[in-house]
């Protein structure tokens, strides 16, 4: 039952009632501000680049993003949770957070290296991705971008604002480049170049901040922390690396089967999916560090806090994905253009993607990772990537983009259910009712 103007009320303010609580409200808006740099400000270049690229190259596009994100993963190696939680555990330990972010960031340029030896091997043996090796290293810049720009260090200091502004300013430079020189198929090239090129800048300008404003200075790590970070992200990198082969993976399993036109049109309905997921990163990038002190220093109050969360992202993304299911036709016309009409199918089967993301969201990253049950998290991703490949497989070669959208929209309500048997079942966690022990 939705609950009434008034309680919805209540709720809202009680969720952010005291101070600290209103410092995750303050990260929350720089987020939000900072995932509209990474995200928004593309889409703003989308319905352009649809229009002068067509289905193809936009195909082309995605195959090579499809393929390169697969790098994010390695690059990331589960720091982005892990790391977050170690900062926002001894953010008022100078020395430690300094050794800690050397140690990650250490870590992240050797992964970062070896990445970048793996997709030229790739890119060298196929020889349709050969003839395009600067699309794909263009591409690679979005990776580098992600690497420089220490997210999980402000978030774990929840201090979002020093980096928000000067990130927008940059990215919106490179967004208006894309509008200078992008003026035909010709032109296409320069599409990952400015767009890795915005994420890289802002990845510079973040580490200049680290040290001039949080004085935070090179360190050399001991053996035992960089140990320590890599077997405590060890879980959390595998479940990213297999949550992977579902959440990017779909236009790269797609092109076996399908032409590139094909692949657009999916690509184009999975972009409005993808930016509609954005809206409510947000959310869960400024509670992940509250939810992570929370379950460590007051684990009785966690599960109350859970059962907020759960309700009001439930009602916030089911309302979205029903704005998107009813005005898909509109949506695609506005964003995507005439040419890509048939993509309107593949959206509206797509359309309650993002709730369920959001549940799942909840569940684990929300729930399970700052309990530190990275094992059973990484279980169940790797049990949805499974069903991913198999769907796929059974599917893609009768329907192609309309089968891959099925696909995607199966694999994310296993994965909810998954979680949620294991957390109501296994770990008999107090989701609906008080808590009356602490076996979770």
């Amino acid at each position: 039952m939705i609950p009434s103007l008034t309680k919805m009320k209540e709720f809202l303010f009680s969720l952010f009632a005291h101070e600290e609580k209103k410092r995750v409200m303050s990260n929350f808006f720089f987020l939000s501000l900072l995932q509209g740099a990474n995200y928004i400000l593309p889409l703003l270049t989308f319905p352009y680049l649809t229009r002068v690229l067509g289905p193809g190259l936009l195909g082309s596009l995605a195959i090579a993003s499809s393929l390169v994100a697969y790098f994010n993963p390695l690059t990331d190696f589960g720091f982005g949770f892990t790391a977050t939680r170690e900062i926002a555990i001894s953010r008022n330990d100078k020395q430690k957070t300094a050794e800690i972010f050397s140690a990650v960031m250490l870590l992240k340029i050797i992964l970062t290296t070896i990445s970048l030896c793996i997709l030229l091997g790739i890119v060298f043996a196929v020889p349709s991705y050969k003839k395009e090796i600067w699309l794909f290293l263009f591409t690679f810049g979005l990776t580098v971008g992600q690497v420089l720009f220490p997210a999980w260090f402000f978030q774990g200091m929840e201090q979002m604002q020093y980096v928000t502004f000067l990130n927008i300013f940059a990215k919106v430079i490179f967004t208006l480049a894309i509008f200078v020189f992008v003026r035909s198929q010709q032109d296409y090239l320069f599409v990952p170049f400015f767009q890795g090129m915005g994420f890289i800048v802002s990845g510079l300008i973040s580490l200049w901040i680290v040290y001039k404003v949080f004085g935070i200075r090179w360190t050399k790590p001991s053996a035992s922390l960089v140990k320590n970070l890599l077997k405590d992200s060890w879980y959390i990198f595998v479940s990213s690396l297999v949550t992977s082969i579902y959440t990017i993976s779909s236009p790269l399993f797609l092109s076996f089967y399908a032409t590139k036109e094909q692949v657009g049109y999916f690509y184009g309905a999975n972009k409005i999916i993808e930016i509609t997921k954005t809206l409510f990163g947000p959310i869960s990038g400024a509670l992940y560090p509250y939810l992570s002190h929370k379950a460590h220093h007051k684990k009785e109050n966690f599960p109350h806090i859970i059962r907020k969360i759960l309700l009001l992202m439930g009602i916030l993304t089911f309302f979205g994905s029903l704005f998107l299911f009813v005005f898909s036709p509109l949506i695609v016309s506005i964003i995507l253009g005439q040419e890509y009409n048939s993509a309107i199918p593949i959206l509206r089967i797509m359309s309650f993607i993002p709730f369920f993301v959001a549940l799942s969201t909840v569940l684990g990253i929300q729930t399970l990772l700052p309990l530190k049950k990275n094992k059973a998290f990484t279980l169940i991703m790797s049990l949805g990537s499974i069903f991913f490949i198999c769907c796929s497989f059974l599917i893609l070669p009768q329907k192609q983009s309309e089968g891959m959208g099925w696909v995607m929209l199966l694999t994310e309500i296993s994965v909810f259910l998954c979680l949620l048997f294991y957390i109501l079942c296994i770990l008999k966690f107090p989701l609906f009712k008080k808590s009356s022990n602490k076996e979770f």
